[in-house]
């Protein structure tokens, strides 16, 4: 038996059937044909009408064509970056501030030469890694278009080396067009160059005019600074109460700096009693901050027992931690090495002494410088 198709409905009809079932039109049985050899037309009943093959939609086609253009968008646009720019980013709202850069904003070049000098940056999904030789690109960029925290971020550059050749007298120049716009961090550190005769003839008395300037805007480096002058009589009077009460403002408002020096005037009873407890709670505070200079005096105390327990160990522990935080000065180095010489807390050893004596030399440290010539060294 057969399969055939009425020629009246289309159904599916034995061959030996005389009439259709589904229709009751009469079989011609010589215009029949089979289509039991055809599988793509064999299935199921559909109430007497044969299904049609659907046609597939072009939809999912589509996605997948504008989908892969634009993960080919994408890639062109991160390697591009990365190869103009040294950046890779995905952020449209970044892009923005690249293009603004390129066009002349000026505070959109202060701000990508920013994400260089700092390795990092505001906008999501995207990386941008340090990088000095760009930060002072888009910096000079902007500062020549009087962009102050351009002029200021430059002057730094120029300051220390970071991605040009190390220059205080740009610096300085730098930071007076900063200061002369009234940004108390450019007074701040221009007061610091004059103290030190940093690419400028040496004066105190421009050094207290410049950090007072910013002291009175708030800025904590010049109040502790003015506090250092009076501590000291740099400058102007030397008045030991006046630099206690600086140095309190500025600690009070989050001054680590401010707070180690206030805990000198403690230990040395300057503006204020002797109080070697006082002093070694305002250190440790400071320490745990992880402020070196905090570290190294809390470790003095405990090398010499001022308001703890004499404890040569203990203060090997903070020497070190000191000296393992950037400490610039060298005196933590110094007094590892003292420890070292004279087996304070650790096992004599005048090779471990002599290196950590030499470090300190390194930074300038005279103490060490004449430890290692009273050894030979």
């Amino acid at each position: 038996m057969a399969i055939i198709k009425c020629e009246n409905c289309g159904g599916n009809v034995s061959d030996k059937a005389k009439a259709c079932p589904h229709c009751g039109a009469v079989i011609n049985q010589e215009a029949t044909f089979s289509v039991q050899n055809n599988p793509q037309q064999v299935g199921p009943s559909t109430g007497g009408v044969s299904s049609r093959p659907k046609k597939k939609s072009p939809a999912p086609r589509i996605i997948l064509t504008v989908f892969g253009s634009l993960l080919l968008l994408y890639l062109a646009i991160i390697t591009f970056g990365y190869v103009k720019y040294k950046v890779i980013s995905a952020n449209p709202v970044h892009w923005g501030k690249i293009l603004a850069a390129e066009r002349g904003d000026k505070w959109e070049q202060y701000r990508l030469g920013w994400d260089y000098f700092d390795g990092t940056s505001s906008d999501i999904l995207v990386y941008v890694p340090q990088n000095y030789t760009e930060a002072v690109k888009w910096f000079q960029k902007a500062a020549d278009q009087g962009e102050v925290y351009a002029q200021y971020r430059l002057g730094l550059c120029y300051h220390n080396g970071y991605g040009v050749a190390q220059d205080y007298e740009e610096a300085v120049r730098l930071y007076r067009l900063a200061a002369e716009q009234g940004d108390d961090e450019a007074q701040t550190i221009l007061g610091s160059c004059y103290y030190k005769g940093q690419g400028v003839a040496q004066d105190y008395e421009e050094a207290v005019r410049l950090s007072r300037e910013a002291a009175e805007k708030g800025n904590l480096t010049a109040i502790t600074n003015l506090g250092w002058f009076y501590q000291n009589g740099h400058g102007v009077p030397q008045d030991y109460e006046e630099a206690v009460r600086l140095y309190r403002e500025a600690a009070e408002k989050g001054s680590l700096g401010a707070l180690t020096s206030l805990g000198y005037c403690y230990q040395e009873g300057h503006g204020v009693p002797q109080d070697y407890k006082e002093a070694v709670r305002l250190y440790r505070e400071a320490a745990e901050y992880g402020d070196p200079i905090g570290l190294n005096n809390l470790g003095y105390c405990y090398e010499k027992g001022y308001g703890v327990p004499q404890d040569y160990k203990e203060a090997v522990k903070w020497y070190r931690k000191a000296a393992e935080a950037d400490n610039i000065t060298g005196r933590p180095e110094y007094h590892l090495g003292t420890c070292y010489e004279y087996g304070h807390g650790v096992t004599q050893d005048i090779d471990e002494a002599v290196k950590w004596y030499s470090e300190a030399a390194d930074c300038g440290d005279k103490d060490a410088k004449d430890a290692l010539e009273r050894l030979g060294y």
